[in-house]
């Protein structure tokens, strides 16, 4: 305060004796003047001095409340930033989980589709030889009765049987049926004794 009471007091303003000898008077006018100029400057510089203090005090209040508000600031940004991190780092979790369970699903997706293939052809194979088999059997089939109908017609040739015949030969009674013998005398022998 001392120091800013000299800076701020201007020697300039203070009256300054002019004698070096002058009345008893004069010397105690300029003493009180002297004072009284003193007093005032240093009234003028506590008055500042009070100021600038005051001034001090609001700003620092100001500033205080400002670090405050600064303070409070960051701890909600801390705080987003907590909660942004956690969330980050469960989505990170989750995507990380999911691209196992990708992994995983795509492994089996190919040995299933293997499966798949694999699986496909043999039953496409076992198809076409099923298909083959039962066109041979087929063929087979119709070859037998074919050559079962050839062997029946030349037995019913050989045996002077027509086609027609053979229906009313099954519905005739035995006695009804033509002797196969068209010698009517039942004696073989021809010479009687």
């Amino acid at each position: 305060d001392i120091r800013l009471l000299h800076t701020m007091a201007s020697p300039g303003t203070l009256p300054v004796p002019t004698g070096e000898s002058g009345a008893g008077n004069a010397q105690d006018v300029d003493s009180q003047a002297l004072e009284k100029a003193v007093s005032e400057k240093k009234k003028e510089n506590t008055r500042k001095v009070e100021l600038v203090k005051k001034t001090l005090l609001q700003e620092n209040a100001i500033i205080r409340q400002k670090q405050l508000e600064i303070a409070k600031i960051k701890a909600e940004l801390a705080k987003v930033d907590r909660s942004v991190a956690d969330q980050i780092n469960i989505l990170r979790n989750k995507i990380d989980k999911a691209d196992r369970d990708y992994s995983y699903a795509r492994r089996e997706y190919i040995a299933a589709e293997k499966i798949y293939e694999k699986t496909k052809a043999n039953m496409m194979k076992a198809h076409q030889m099923k298909t083959l088999l039962s066109s041979h059997l087929a063929h087979i089939l119709i070859h037998t009765e074919e050559e079962k109908a050839n062997r029946l017609e030349n037995l019913l040739s050989q045996l002077n049987i027509k086609l027609g015949q053979t229906s009313e030969l099954s519905s005739s009674k035995p006695s009804e049926r033509p002797n196969p013998n068209p010698n009517p005398n039942p004696n073989p022998n021809p010479n009687p004794n």
